[in-house]
């Protein structure tokens, strides 16, 4: 038929089939076969999955870095690869943890002022 009906015909039939199959082997299981067939597939990873992955970690895809509230914190790398250019990760700065830079170098101000500032809890 033209109209597509026959398309779904046996739809309940295939998703059975499919989730018997699938249901008995992990998702990089389930890819490999798929791919070795020459689907073009891959698995969808979780957040935590991909947090812990070895090869994302022996890539620089996922590293560790240390926050100094939290201790070490998996983060993703930077994506951009470039032979000579290695991008390094640090966390960001806690709140208020670079105060004396921007009231400083951006405005000007004297460190006894920063210093005076937090001490009438303006900062």
């Amino acid at each position: 038929m033209a109209d597509g009906t026959t398309r779904f015909q046996h739809k309940e039939e295939v998703d059975a089939a499919i989730t018997e199959w699938t249901s008995k082997r992990t998702k990089d299981e389930v890819m490999h076969v798929i791919a070795g067939a020459g689907v073009p597939c891959g698995a969808v990873k979780t957040t935590l999955e991909l947090m812990h992955d070895p090869d994302l970690h022996a890539r620089g895809m996922m590293q560790t870095i240390d926050h100094p509230v939290r201790g070490p914190v998996i983060v993703p790398g930077w994506p951009v690869r470039m032979s000579d250019t290695k991008v390094a990760l640090k966390p960001s700065p806690v709140l208020g943890g670079d105060c004396e830079a921007i009231y400083g170098e951006w405005l000007g101000c004297t460190p006894d002022e920063v210093k005076e500032m937090r001490k009438a809890k303006v900062i």
